[in-house]
């Protein structure tokens, strides 16, 4: 089987981990695969390291419609049996194809953004049901959930990250997004005297995280580790693995809102 994956987003996030292992894995196992993702992105590099094919010229040009002619002539050079598009973004860049095309969701998007796609592979059932709420057959929707591998190895080294050995660490693997909640990890830190919070990721509310934690008084008892490729390492580390998402794709669906946020932890 020869698959194509388009993996459109620049960003470092679960889903770009995601693809970057999911890639990766079918690689070990001798799938022939072509990979169309930025140059620019930490899977780029990771996956090239490892031998995987890599097509990043359709991405290096801003412009939709000079991204789709190339994109393409890639899928037609490669001629794939199946085309993964991993998020809309890349949904909307693929051409219409006579192979299956598998639009990827992390979230509750609309499935006319994925109109060039023939099945879905969603993260949770509750993203089936809102498939199936916006007409998509069952027989069309897959879940699969994501379980990101660890790599193996020892426990990083707390004093490396300037943590006193005996302090109770928090970690937070996770986008410095909104949704992400990390606002209520440094507001409950005021609460949790003796605790070091380790946020291990990189996004927009970086400047406004930081400044939260010195308002209120917590800057000193937080590590800010950028993005990490290391999450078997911290989590053997830390003490708690921390998410205090606002919302993660497990909502449930309702018959005139499509669907409503529930928020993360409330069936625990």
């Amino acid at each position: 089987m020869r698959i194509l994956h388009v993996m459109a987003s620049r960003a470092n996030g679960g889903a770009e981990t995601y693809c970057g292992d999911m890639i990766a894995s079918l690689h070990a196992a001798g799938l022939s695969q072509l990979a169309v993702l930025p140059r620019r992105a930490l899977q780029h590099a990771r996956l090239a390291a490892a031998g995987v094919v890599l097509a990043p010229e359709a991405l290096d040009v801003r412009v939709g419609h000079w991204r789709r002619r190339r994109l393409a002539r890639i899928i037609d050079g490669f001629g794939p049996d199946l085309v993964h598009c991993w998020m809309r973004r890349a949904a909307s860049l693929v051409p219409a194809l006579p192979v299956p095309v598998i639009g990827w969701l992390g979230g509750y998007y609309d499935p006319a953004r994925f109109a060039r796609c023939s099945h879905f592979i969603a993260v949770t059932p509750a993203l089936i049901a809102h498939l199936a709420a916006h007409g998509v057959p069952a027989g069309c929707a897959h879940y699969v959930p994501t379980f990101p591998t660890l790599e193996a190895g020892p426990p990083v080294d707390r004093a490396a990250l300037d943590t006193p050995a005996g302090a109770p660490v928090l970690l937070a693997l996770s986008r410095l997004h909104h949704k992400k909640g990390l606002d209520v990890l440094l507001r409950a830190l005021c609460e949790l005297p003796r605790c070091v919070a380790w946020l291990a990721g990189d996004g927009p509310l970086a400047g406004e995280l930081h400044a939260l934690a010195h308002a209120l008084g917590v800057a000193e008892r937080v590590r800010w580790l950028g993005w990490r490729s290391d999450r078997g390492a911290l989590l053997r580390a830390a003490d708690i693995c921390v998410l205090p998402s606002r919302w993660e794709p497990f909502g449930t669906v309702g018959p005139d809102q499509g669907w409503r946020e529930r928020p993360a932890g409330a069936d625990r």
